[in-house]
């Protein structure tokens, strides 16, 4: 694959770029594509980006469950539901009755703790994604000038691989542990 076609879908999400097969088979290519790119360039972004939005999925589906769960409560007492929201941690008294709809109340208003969780990985998994644009070149040309430019010599083309600019990546990076004293 050129550079200039990952720079392409990675600026524009149009996976039709990446040829034939349905829009899922397309993504699932772009996705294995970041992923080995990831691995041969040594950063592991997509690793990183991958486990916050699965941290982000399971919070959200951990609240849909839960406030689900309290949701029948209020309509029909439930020992599923109630062995499930204790297991949970909370507290759920089923006798008697008044206490029963209080503990419903005050589990409700412990439950909305998860929404802070979720804003907080909400902006973990968007704060990841502004960074990666912020550093990301807007175009190939800028791409290929900074790759010049850190290499001291006329390296990068238009048409170079992904395979050939990862390479040119690790150069870059070692040159800079060199030059910060690290080797």
């Amino acid at each position: 694959m050129t550079l200039r076609t990952y720079l392409e879908v990675a600026n524009t999400g149009n996976y039709a770029l990446l040829g034939n097969g349905t829009e899922e088979q397309r993504k699932k290519a772009w996705q294995d594509i970041i992923k080995e790119s990831g691995k041969h360039s040594g950063d592991m972004h997509f690793d990183h980006h991958f486990d916050l939005v699965k941290n982000y999925g399971l919070l959200l589906a951990d609240y849909t469950v839960i406030k689900s769960a309290l949701s029948q409560l209020l309509l029909k007492p439930d020992q599923e539901n109630v062995d499930y929201l204790r297991s949970r941690g909370y507290v759920i008294e089923t006798v008697p009755i008044e206490n029963y709809y209080v503990s419903i109340q005050n589990a409700i208003t412990k439950s909305s703790n998860l929404i802070s969780k979720l804003n907080s990985a909400f902006k973990d998994l968007t704060k990841g994604n502004e960074e990666e644009k912020d550093s990301a070149p807007a175009n190939i040309g800028q791409l290929v000038a900074s790759l010049n430019f850190a290499l001291g010599g006329n390296y990068g083309t238009v048409g170079m691989l992904l395979s050939e600019y990862n390479e040119y990546k690790k150069i870059v990076k070692a040159k800079q542990r060199k030059s910060n004293g690290r080797d």
